[in-house]
């Protein structure tokens, strides 16, 4: 049953333009209350659910970064620093190659739902 629910959301979700499951997964799960309230879908309404997403997601993977740096070397020390790696490496990205780090834009498709140039824009970026 659930994986019918699941292919249902997956098939009205407008593809990503990448390979993947979980993100749209995810945008939908988050976005169906909206439709199903009767409100339009709009980027005013669809911001706060993306920014929740983005930041949830982004203190998930920093804990399992600490984490998995405390389990592979047994010291807490290198976990932090390995979490605080990953958390602030635009940062180090842009003190490292300067002004030519964001020539190519992934930063604003990293943080953004700014389409790549060979992508359409999907329906959460209209």
């Amino acid at each position: 049953m659930v994986s019918i629910g699941v292919t249902l959301i997956i098939s009205e979700t407008a593809p990503p333009g990448a390979p993947v499951i979980g993100w749209s997964l995810a945008w939908a799960a988050a976005l169906f209350p909206l439709p199903a309230l009767g409100l339009e879908l709009t980027p005013d309404r669809a911001f706060p659910v993306g920014l929740a997403l983005g930041l949830l997601a982004n203190c998930v993977t920093t804990v399992a970064t600490a984490y998995v740096g405390l389990r592979a070397s047994h010291r807490h020390s290198v976990g932090l620093a390995a979490a605080g790696l990953f958390a602030t490496w635009p940062v180090w990205v842009g003190l490292i190659a300067g002004q030519r780090a964001w020539e190519n834009g992934q930063s604003m498709r990293d943080s953004t739902c700014a389409p790549s140039p060979s992508q359409r824009c999907s329906w959460s970026c209209r």
